[in-house]
């Protein structure tokens, strides 16, 4: 049945690096399932002034076709406008005729991902099966959004805005044939507010990581450290991202600070986009000597080596309904490196498997940070190292392996 469909997977916000890790890597592991199923995939980003994701350059199309053995299909756009009619456009030129059938299974990323696929399949006269692939909490995450914006339009209109992503938010579960989840908070909720979204339940699926490219190697530790001029007796947090408001960046600068205090062997790895680079020194700056922090740029293929460097993995958020249903790829690749993390209570299932499987140092007051810098430094000194961090590992490969849960999704798309 499965060799009769033709699969597209869709997202028109694919600007974030986590496109190469949480899409490309999944359909290539479907195509080396052996399956039958192969996917075609259809991205789009908005033009920026500073950078262009890696993966929408031309370069890349050939060896993206290979890993994922189905069509690439990348543009950029200037305006939602645009970017809207660009995407039914390419759905409909590279689908056509089959769009038409019941042979079409599009997976529609995110609100607006799912949102266009909706439409899309509601003009094909409702026979193309749609996967809404909801990545979190919709409502509250705008809601901070709002609050976070300097743009006061936007604020003034933040009720008619509110309503409108609600409209589409129902529109897209009602469309949907199945609706796949990050966490069960996040399904639990969408299930109360939305009974009928309980019959097109498809999976709960956290963002995991391949085995294959985030590993526990101790052979690299000193290789990486010498590069970064680190010693061996040096305590080592790491933080990987973004310096958005929502990733609490200003407080893993303070709770650096605070640990240094406790123990000066302590050393802050932070790796970010250059363009974030002098903002982050200029912070550091008065922390610290810029001997106990270091600040690079890595591809996210080398991003393995610096977490085997590393002795503590930061992932810090304020409590929220968009946090409680979040799942951040990075808190898979730290394990999945044998990385402890120190992360706060509420982020999605993963703080419940933290404690639990003991998997690092948990926070709970983001305003009080003395506590939390005390349990890190207490943690990182009693830490046993190469045992316990392949314990670490093989714990995550049995939560967070993305090959592992492939099966899952192949029954899913075999059931359209």
């Amino acid at each position: 049945m499965s060799k009769k469909k033709r699969y597209v997977y869709f997202s028109p916000d694919a600007g974030s690096s986590v496109i190469e890790s949480q899409v490309i890597d999944h359909l290539r592991l479907i195509k080396e399932s052996d399956s039958g199923i192969i996917f075609d995939l259809i991205l789009l980003a908005r033009k920026t002034k500073n950078s262009i994701p890696p993966f929408f350059e031309e370069q890349r199309k050939p060896q993206i076709e290979r890993e994922i053995g189905g069509r690439f299909i990348a543009r950029l756009f200037s305006s939602t406008f645009t970017g809207f009619f660009l995407s039914l456009f390419l759905l409909f030129r590279y689908t056509f005729p089959v769009c038409f059938t019941r042979s079409l299974v599009i997976q529609g990323r995110s609100r607006n991902g799912a949102f266009i696929g909706a439409i899309f399949k509601w003009l094909c006269l409702g026979r193309t099966s749609l996967i809404f692939d909801m990545r979190g909490e919709l409502f509250s995450e705008f809601t901070e959004r709002m609050e976070a914006s300097k743009s006061l339009l936007l604020k003034y209109f933040h009720w008619l805005l509110m309503g409108s992503i609600k409209a589409i938010h129902w529109f897209n579960l009602f469309s949907a044939s199945r609706i796949l989840y990050v966490t069960n908070d996040l399904r639990n909720m969408v299930e109360k507010d939305y009974s009928f979204a309980k019959k097109r339940f498809g999976g709960i699926f956290p963002c995991l990581s391949d085995k294959s490219k985030f590993f526990y190697d101790s052979s690299l530790r000193q290789k990486i450290r010498s590069r970064l001029n680190l010693s061996k007796d040096q305590l080592v947090l790491v933080y990987v991202g973004s310096i958005k408001w929502y990733q609490c960046v200003q407080e893993m600068m303070e709770l650096f600070h605070l640990c240094l205090k406790a123990d000066s062997r302590i050393c802050f790895l932070f790796i970010t986009h250059k363009r974030h680079h002098d903002k982050v020194r200029k912070t550091l700056a008065h922390i610290a000597p810029d001997t106990h922090y270091r600040i690079l740029q890595a591809p996210h293929s080398e991003v393995c080596n610096y977490y085997n460097a590393s002795d503590l993995g930061l992932l810090l958020r304020r409590p929220s309904p968009v946090n409680y249903c979040a799942a951040p790829t990075k808190f898979a690749e730290y394990l999945m490196c044998g990385l402890p993390v120190c992360l706060t209570t509420g982020i999605g299932d993963y703080s419940k498997l933290v404690e639990r499987e003991k998997l690092g140092v948990i926070g709970e007051d983001l305003d009080q940070l003395e506590p939390l810098a005390e349990k890190c430094v207490c943690y990182l000194k009693q830490f046993p190292g190469q045992e316990e961090r392949e314990r670490i590992s093989l714990v995550a490969q049995r939560h967070l392996d993305r090959k592992a849960r492939i099966p899952e999704y192949i029954a899913l798309y075999q059931s359209l």
